[in-house]
């Protein structure tokens, strides 16, 4: 029987190994007839399974990033309309089948200009003009989509040539700016002849892979039988991870934040801080209170929310493609907060179904950009008119009854909530001292800092603030921000330390320079970089090398 049960033993080895050399031959050809991993296969090749996505996704926001102009994609008069700015007038006409601006060019002298994509269609429109050396530029000129008019997004400031947001220049470079948040598969060749770098994409719009990541994997995994998936070794369904959970801000946050590139291209699925170093709150971006103030879009405003927090993620609210939210009505945040609560007189103190008694206009309150671009904030928060009398911070309140002071709102909330407010204390204070640099506000910094419930985005904010005090509690702020677990805190560190002394500055960050996360290292290398004569260890000048050539890779794409 021993003899017998050795002899099958090896009987089904020698089955199953067959049997695997079999599968592994036929996973050969079937790969053949499939693009090899990491490849983009267009969103052709998704729809024949994902239909019901792909019919959401059409005419979606992401639909609308980036289109060639054509005539059922333009939406703008270009039937010889003509807008009038300090600068110029400019004209907008068709030629046969194609569209263009006679306006003024970088040299100064007006001239025409042949529209080559359409930018998003609601509620602006925008162009992207290619110039004669092959820069590709946006218009700084929009179509008002429900004004039905063209406007200046400079309103009626006189714009000089030389400067950065005139049309022609560096803060309108589609290259630089602009395309990898409206184009899929985005990547960079450096022209050796003008020192540019030149884009291309694989496709024109957002579409299926921007988010999702290169789906040849996913396409072999579909067609590929058990055992061969068993030898694709690949992630779920042959996707680096599902888009559920934290991971999905890996998808989302890329294009929806205020951020600086770290990589010099990024692929879908990569983790958002190998790509993207997110800005804290800094002046001219947001308020001291964190709303948001320049164009921050959602997640820095969404990172200090409670539900951010606690695992809500931009899918609970929003279909994730057809981009819109799952309702319009107080029925979006009922889902999760109790109607008989939140959705009643007694709580928001207006008459019911008017727009005071929508959950939004209190708690997500909008900012109207380039002139008609209504962006809600995320911070999700309650109103505050206590600080915006204080600080002049905007009121949601006082927005709405205009004729009201935020005194009145402010008392307004204690008789109808009582004299407490729910949440953590606000933060404004603190930060809006440090940035003035009032020696008062360094305690509420250090408090921010070391405050492990704070939102990390507040607590990164106050470890960039505590540089300039140069204080021996700054110093021990900064250096234990370096060892946070997280990556926004340790990156803060390397702006923190700045103002110290060069030999202070590497005995702190120099173990950042081998950090997990390409965004912190190369936060590290730009403080580093300019005192290396100061190091002699051998294995800490290979690591800033290291990340020196990373950070060189990110000014190259530009």
């Amino acid at each position: 029987m021993a003899f017998e049960r050795g002899a099958i033993r090896g009987w089904l080895g020698l089955v199953l190994a067959l049997g695997l050399a079999g599968a592994g031959a036929l996973l050969v050809r079937r790969r053949a007839a499939i693009p090899e991993g990491g490849a983009f296969v267009g969103r052709e090749a998704c729809v024949l399974c994902h239909e019901i996505a792909g019919r959401e996704w059409t005419g979606s926001d992401h639909d609308w990033a980036m289109k060639p102009a054509t005539s059922l994609t333009v939406l703008g008069n270009f039937a010889d309309a003509t807008l009038v700015t300090p600068d110029v007038t400019s004209r907008f006409f068709r030629r046969d089948e194609r569209y263009f601006v006679n306006t003024q060019g970088s040299d100064g002298r007006i001239q025409d200009f042949e529209i080559r994509y359409t930018f998003g269609y609601q509620p602006l429109q925008e162009y992207v003009v290619e110039l004669p050396d092959g820069r590709r530029q946006v218009l700084d000129l929009a179509w008002d989509v429900p004004g039905q008019r063209w406007l200046s997004l400079h309103g009626d400031e006189r714009v000089a040539l030389t400067d950065p947001r005139h049309w022609t220049g560096p803060g309108r470079s589609w290259e630089a700016r602009c395309a990898d948040c409206h184009s899929t598969n985005v990547r960079r060749e450096r022209d050796s002849a003008t020192g540019r770098s030149r884009a291309t994409f694989a496709e024109v719009e957002v579409s299926c892979e921007a988010c999702h990541g290169p789906g040849a994997t996913h396409v072999r995994w579909v067609r590929a039988s058990t055992i061969e998936r068993l030898l694709l070794g690949a992630g779920p369904r042959g996707f680096p991870r599902p888009l559920t959970g934290p991971a999905q801000l890996n998808a989302c946050a890329p294009c929806h934040s205020a951020r600086r590139p770290v990589s010099a291209s990024f692929t879908a699925g990569a983790r958002f801080f190998d790509g993207f170093l997110p800005e804290p709150l800094r002046a001219g971006l947001y308020y001291p209170d964190g709303q948001i103030l320049g164009e921050v879009y959602e997640y820095g405003s969404f990172a200090q929310s409670r539900e951010h927090e606690r695992g809500v993620v931009c899918s609970d609210c929003h279909d994730p493609h057809s981009t819109r939210v799952h309702r319009t009505d107080n029925g979006l945040c009922t889902r999760c907060h109790v109607a008989a609560t939140y959705d009643t007189t007694a709580h928001h103190h207006h008459v019911p179904e008017s727009p005071g008694a929508r959950c939004v206009e209190c708690h997500m309150p909008a900012r109207t950009y380039l002139g008609s671009d209504a962006r809600r904030d995320h911070r999700l928060r309650v109103p505050r008119p206590d600080v915006a009398l204080r600080l002049g911070t905007p009121d949601p309140c006082t927005a709405c009854h205009a004729d009201r002071s935020p005194a009145w709102a402010a008392e307004a909330l204690i008789q109808g909530h009582g004299p407490t407010r729910p949440g953590p204390e606000p933060f404004a204070d603190a930060i809006a001292g440090g940035r003035a640099g009032r020696p008062e506000a360094e305690a509420g910094l250090l408090a921010l800092a070391g405050d492990g419930a704070r939102p990390a985005i507040v607590r990164a904010t106050a470890v960039v603030l505590l540089g300039g005090y140069g204080s021996a509690a700054a110093a021990e702020a900064v250096g234990l921000a370096v060892v946070d677990p997280d990556p926004l805190v340790r990156a803060a560190a390397t702006e923190g330390a700045a103002a110290l002394a060069p030999v202070d500055r590497w005995a702190l960050l120099a173990p950042l320079l081998d950090d997990s996360l390409r965004a912190v290292r190369v936060a590290t290398a730009r403080v580093l970089a300019p005192t290396r004569v100061l190091m002699s260890d051998a294995r800490v000048l290979a690591a800033l090398d290291r990340a020196v050539g990373e950070l060189e890779a990110v000014e190259r794409r530009r």
